[in-house]
């Protein structure tokens, strides 16, 4: 997380700074989807459509 953007969600959140933290938990493009389409079908449209 960007300092602007913990300076932004500790104004908007009241919490400090110092007691935010990021967890990252990597997921397969077949596990994460928007739009009821996974990254994977995203992906390959995306390249279809050049």
């Amino acid at each position: 997380m960007s300092s602007s953007n913990s300076e932004s969600a500790s104004a908007v959140t009241k919490v400090p700074k110092p007691l935010f933290s990021v967890l990252i938990s990597e997921q397969d493009d077949e596990n994460l989807g928007f739009g009821g389409e996974t990254v994977k079908e995203m992906k390959e449209r995306m390249a279809q459509q050049g």
